[in-house]
């Protein structure tokens, strides 16, 4: 069973609205951890990937709409990489029907792989673009 993952300093881009989101997806994962080591990950495996599925568009229009207005050469890249969380979660949501114990472990490794790796390789190359980008535009 996994310990409840706390928000470090490390996961921060230094764009609000984008940590506010990640903060987001911290708190859903948490709340799926609790429902396993509670035992009721089944009760709550729907809701959760409901959750999962409104909050990705919702977050990856955000992300991708404030990278297209700063320019972001790596905008295609990381557009492939939020289109792999879809077709992962599409994958999971087909296991469900199927083997409803193998998605619940599915879910909660894809949740940490893209909590943890993706902010902090692809969401903190951004950040470190937009430090850049304003530094030089203070000189």
């Amino acid at each position: 069973m996994s310990a409840i993952l706390k928000w470090e300093k490390k996961f921060e881009l230094g764009v609000e609205e984008i940590d506010n989101q990640h903060k987001q997806w911290v708190a859903i994962l948490n709340k799926f951890i609790e429902a396993r080591k509670k035992g009721e990950e089944e009760k709550v495996l729907k809701e959760i990937l409901s959750e999962i599925v409104d909050y990705t568009k919702y977050h990856f229009e955000t992300e991708e709409k404030h990278m297209l207005a700063n320019k972001y050469p790596l905008l295609e890249k990381h557009k492939i990489q939020h289109q792999a969380l879809i077709n992962q979660t599409a994958q999971i949501i087909k296991m469900v029907n199927v083997n409803e114990r193998k998605a619940v472990t599915s879910l909660e490794v894809l949740l940490k792989n893209w909590v943890v790796k993706h902010i902090l390789t692809h969401d903190k190359t951004y950040g470190e673009f937009l430090k850049e980008r304003i530094s030089r535009h203070k000189k």
